[in-house]
């Protein structure tokens, strides 16, 4: 077998099952997020629009608004020539080809040899982090995926200059910002950047560092159709956004055993009781929120063992990235976040596991060729070390054999919540892993023992070992979980007709209600859709005042906390959603699917006018005020008057979501509140002239009109979509002609 068709073989094997027609991935954000989105842009790609406003969710939001739904990436172009399904499942699973090809092509410029450059692949493609991030995370999949091809054309260009290069290396660092992960950029930036340096002198650091610099700066610049209006939205989100999120998702130092042993120390829900939440990491693993960014950090024994002799500079990067993991717990991350530029902008220590454990792939292959392909003496010394610990764990699974009552005992009294279910269970997983990798361990003792093939071997028991490690985290659920009509949908559309441009729900944003007769994984993805959670709701064709986002509107925000009967009479929320653990509900409510709460309100039409604008520059009193009529009046920032006279008459026409047309009959100076979350991209005319759009009660669209007015046009395009769409053009132009020239030159000697 060639080392190309094993690092094949361990990918196809991974993707199989998923592919199956049946199945599709679904565990955490794949279903809450990416599914309701992806499937909203494939199909109005297939009827020729370009999706840039979604109408589904949070009354209305920038598609470009928030990075991850990557509607730039390549990978986008899958939508349109495949069915959804398949499209889908592809959009998830290219990560691990992906990852496969850029840690071979990395290795092999550390000097690996085949066999031993096939060790990082297929210990990348098949991490527990990598698989469990395709799974439950796309962006943060294919932006990690990419990040050892970004820093292998970032190395090509710095070695030997050249515009073609240059292309090449903006194209793949862009292309993690176009995924929604523009962090995988900066962190490519880093490793990239080291190794540069340190394999440059002294004299020639400037020039290394300008190298770096320029292709960091096209990088960013070929992404800017993303990375801009993503960033215009941030302007409207809370500007302590950060700062609440320190130590959220951080890596606990109790989790480290799980880079040698998978099942037991990932977040794993099938490990929990009979009708249980708990799991092992929950329960022994973990602080708040109990539940792990990183559902698996596995990379196995063997890769572990391998990577000890692969030198101390790949060895010292990974321990800074887990150091850095930890977060709040060692100084690292903080150092980080002052040291170098932009890494203070982005959440969650626990993705720089990433970034470890592919460095941890390469120092294994890098361990490989030293001491499996050189002096027989060296092989003896992964001969001596693979065997003892192999002996060590064998050691340690009798050990839990003959105490397994008193080890589960043990953990029951250590737990965080004293979860009975879960000690036998952890256990039993545990037990399982260390038989597993006592094997692995046995396998590269054998393959080191061999006088010939021996690097060929011990990839094969990489090989292994990453289908361990990475087989479990591609979860998948029947198709039907997520394309089914759950009843509350059917129910609500019963009661009012169909919700596009007529009304709204308002629902809860965790679900966690637990079903009987499912596993942990299919109980949750399943009780969102019957709830028709945020974003779940575009899925069955049914509008939502509830968001589900990364990068929040902080006024949006405050409207519904703080003034939350204005908030739904002026956006249309016509049924309310509460679960059956929340408080008895008061009058007008009535049982629903599962116990469910549901209350129907009144609704005002989606556009209508108002004589009376106060001015304030702190609405929200005015909003909680009982006697405020969002009927008769509205609160601006910057406008205010007091007309007498009837209100006058409007009526909306939506020709698409970036597009709205509202017929009126303005007896005198009114405004028109549109009911649609305010955006900065909207633009607004007034019987063909511009007029301001203005955010009206905190949450909604609103555009002063003069008395005899008959027509406004309110159309949407992001801000910061026309200078990110040009910063890309010219890039790739001027790259793309100087490669061109270089080109026709190169042929014309």
């Amino acid at each position: 077998m060639r080392p190309r068709l094993l690092a094949g073989a361990v990918v196809a094997a991974l993707c199989a099952p998923v592919l199956d027609p049946d199945v599709q991935l679904f565990w955490r954000d794949t279903q809450r997020f990416f599914y309701p989105f992806k499937l909203a842009i494939a199909e109005r790609l297939r009827r020729g629009e370009l999706p840039l406003w979604d109408p589904w969710t949070e009354s209305g939001a920038s598609v470009l608004g928030q990075l991850t739904p990557g509607l730039w990436h390549p990978a986008t172009l899958l939508y349109l020539a495949l069915p959804f399904p398949l499209a889908f499942k592809l959009n998830h699973l290219i990560a691990l080809p992906l990852a496969a090809m850029g840690a071979f092509l990395l290795a092999r410029r550390l000097g690996a040899r085949p066999w031993a450059a096939s060790i990082a692949a297929t210990t990348w493609s098949g991490s527990g982090f990598l698989c469990a991030m395709a799974a439950s995370n796309l962006p943060f999949a294919l932006g990690h995926a990419t990040l050892p091809l970004a820093v292998w054309a970032v190395l090509r260009f710095v070695d030997a200059p050249s515009a073609p290069r240059l292309l090449v290396a903006g194209a793949v660092l862009g292309s993690c910002g176009l995924a929604g992960e523009p962090q995988s950029m900066l962190l490519a930036g880093i490793v990239a950047g080291g190794w540069a340096m340190l394999g440059a002198g002294a004299r020639a650091a400037p020039r290394t560092l300008a190298r770096l610099a320029l292709c960091g700066a096209c990088g960013v610049l070929l992404s800017a159709p993303a990375t801009l209006p993503a960033a215009e939205r941030l302007r409207l989100g809370d500007s302590r956004r950060l700062e609440r999120a320190v130590g959220v998702f951080a890596l606990d130092a109790r989790r480290f055993p799980g880079l040698a042993l998978p099942w037991a120390f990932d977040d794993a829900p099938e490990l929990t009781g009979p009708g249980a939440s708990d799991t092992p990491y929950s329960e022994y693993f973990s602080g708040e929120p109990h539940v792990a960014f990183a559902g698996s950090i596995a990379l196995g024994v063997p890769v572990l063992v391998l990577a000890a002799f692969g030198g101390p500079g790949l060895l010292a990067g990974a321990a800074l990235f887990l150091l850095a993991a930890l977060g709040p717990a060692t100084p690292i991350e903080w150092l980080a976040s002052h040291l170098i530029p932009g890494f203070a902008l982005f959440r969650y220590p626990e993705k720089l596991v990433g970034p470890a454990t592919l460095l941890i792939a390469l120092a294994a292959a890098a361990g490989a060729q030293r001491v499996l392909a050189g002096d027989p003496r060296a092989a003896r010394r992964v001969l001596v070390s693979s065997g003892a610990i192999a002996a060590v764990l064998f050691a340690l699974r009798l050990a839990i054999a003959f105490g397994h009552d008193q080890m589960a005992d043990w953990l029951v009294q250590h737990g965080r919540v004293h979860a009975a279910a879960t000690a036998p269970l952890f256990v039993s997983a545990l037990s399982r892993a260390l038989l597993v990798e006592a094997l692995l361990a046995a396998g590269l003792a054998a393959a080191a023992a061999l006088r010939e093939r021996r690097e060929a071997v011990a990839a094969m028991v990489c090989a292994v070992s990453a289908l361990a490690c990475g087989s479990g985290q591609l979860v998948t659920a029947p198709r039907e979980l997520l394309e089914s009509r759950p009843p509350l949908a059917d129910l609500l559309a019963s009661r009012a007709g169909p919700s596009p441009s007529t009304w709204r729900i308002e629902s809860d944003t965790d679900q966690s209600l637990v079903l009987p007769g499912l596993d942990a994984r299919l109980r949750r993805a399943a009780w969102s859709a019957q709830v028709l959670a945020p974003r779940i709701n575009a899925v069955q064709r049914i509008e939502s005042a509830s968001g589900y986002g990364s990068l929040n509107d902080e006024a949006y925000g405050l409207a519904q906390s703080a003034a939350p009967a204005v908030f739904r009479a002026v956006l249309g929320v016509r049924f309310r959603v509460r679960m059956p653990w929340e408080p008895a509900p008061g009058p007008g409510w009535t049982e629903g699917p599962y116990g469910t709460w549901i209350l129907e309100q009144k609704t005002l039409p989606r556009a209508f006018l108002v004589s009376r604008v106060v001015r304030a520059g702190a609405p929200l009193p005015l909003l909680r005020d009982p006697g405020f009529d969002p009927v008769r009046a509205a609160v601006t920032a910057g406008l205010g008057f007091d007309e007498a006279g009837p209100a006058g008459e409007a009526q909306l026409q939506r020709d698409s979501p970036e597009r709205m047309r509202i017929a009126l009959q303005a007896p005198g100076r009114r405004l028109l509140v549109v009911s649609e979350h305010f955006d900065p991209g909207w633009r607004a005319r007034v019987d063909g002239a511009p007029a301001p759009v203005l955010r009206v009660d905190l949450c909604a669209l609103g555009v002063e009109v003069q008395g005899g007015a008959r027509e406004v046009e309110l159309r949407f395009l992001p801000r910061g979509l026309l200078a990110g769409a040009i910063a890309c053009a010219v890039t790739l132009a001027l790259l793309g002609a100087l490669s061109v020239r270089r080109y026709r030159s190169a042929a014309a000697r």
